[in-house]
């Protein structure tokens, strides 16, 4: 009877010690996540802008003989037609990850703000609220 305080003493010290490396260790892995589809969200948005460039600069070469102070080496209808083709393919392709990035983004946006939570620097109530 005499140790009865003490082993609750320890009880609740582990208790409290495996509670707060929970927290800890949730919180951690919820940054990790961040950082992650940060850098997705990232990759898929230098991959559409290069995409979306080279559409750009073929659409410049095509139309180069029609402005002389053009630098671009001109192409012929046909096969700047064919080039633009497989970029606009290309563009959708790579477009898609970024609207559905933005997709995401904007059921998260709507979550926090039925919560009322502005900003977004509140966490989600559901885990499994974005893809």
């Amino acid at each position: 009877m005499t140790q009865l305080p003490a082993l609750l003493g320890v009880l609740v010290g582990t208790l409290g010690t495996i509670l707060a490396t929970t927290l800890t260790d949730r919180a951690r892995w919820r940054r990790s996540q961040s950082t992650r589809w940060d850098e997705r969200r990232l990759d898929a948005y230098v991959d559409y802008a290069h995409a979306l460039k080279e559409s750009y600069a073929v659409a410049l070469r095509m139309t180069a003989d029609l402005r002389p102070e053009s630098h671009s080496h001109p192409i012929d209808r046909e096969g700047g037609l064919a080039r633009l083709a497989e970029s606009d393919a290309k563009d959708h392709r790579l477009g898609e990850p970024v609207a559905a990035r933005r997709r995401a983004d904007g059921r998260r946006r709507r979550q926090l703000a039925r919560c009322g939570l502005a900003g977004g620097t509140a966490r989600p109530i559901h885990r499994r609220s974005i893809v």
